[in-house]
């Protein structure tokens, strides 16, 4: 992630700062994932070529079922992920939550509540199709890599489900 190319990075990083200092509840995914990992002082990298598309099954650590959004999620919960840019390692004070082979896929920040996702707890398949069909020229090879990965994809009620969870037993509990 360039901040020269996005202007606007810094003042994000400043406002994840600005939430964890005054334990304000955050819920942040795919590039808001990306931009916590940076307040945190951790490193994104870029993957031009070899990166997740897809519904991918996401591993959980131990530490989720002692989690409020993630104790009830079955491991191998399948998830919208297309990303091109990651964190190899989480930064320090992170708990990781979620995870593939390719990288980690959630975490909280120890002691507030703040959660940040690489996938996309948002999006679901129907939404994964019609985005991925819109933007293929930046996404897929070619009309049969982009058929591969939609024929491949599966529903994600699982990580749907995380904003709720959120909300009920983070926002609401308090």
């Amino acid at each position: 992630m360039e901040p020269g190319r996005y202007p606007f990075v810094q003042s994000c990083i400043q406002l994840i700062q600005y939430c964890l200092v005054n334990n304000i509840p955050v819920f942040a995914s795919c590039f808001g994932f990306q931009l916590a990992v940076l307040a945190l002082d951790g490193r994104i990298v870029r993957d031009q070529s070899d990166y997740e598309m897809g519904t991918p099954a996401i591993s959980l650590t131990p530490a989720a079922r002692e989690d409020p959004l993630f104790a009830d999620v079955p491991d191998g919960f399948r998830a919208v992920s297309v990303y091109k840019e990651r964190t190899p390692e989480l930064p320090v004070g992170c708990v990781l939550l979620a995870e593939t082979e390719a990288c980690p896929h959630a975490f909280r920040v120890a002691g507030r509540d703040f959660w940040a996702f690489q996938f996309h707890p948002e999006v679901d398949r129907t939404t994964l199709v019609e985005r991925l069909t819109h933007y293929k020229e930046h996404y897929t090879d070619d009309d049969a890599h982009l058929q591969a990965v939609l024929d491949s994809a599966q529903e994600t009620p699982e990580s749907n489900d995380l904003m709720r969870k959120f909300v009920d037993r983070v926002l609401l509990a308090n």
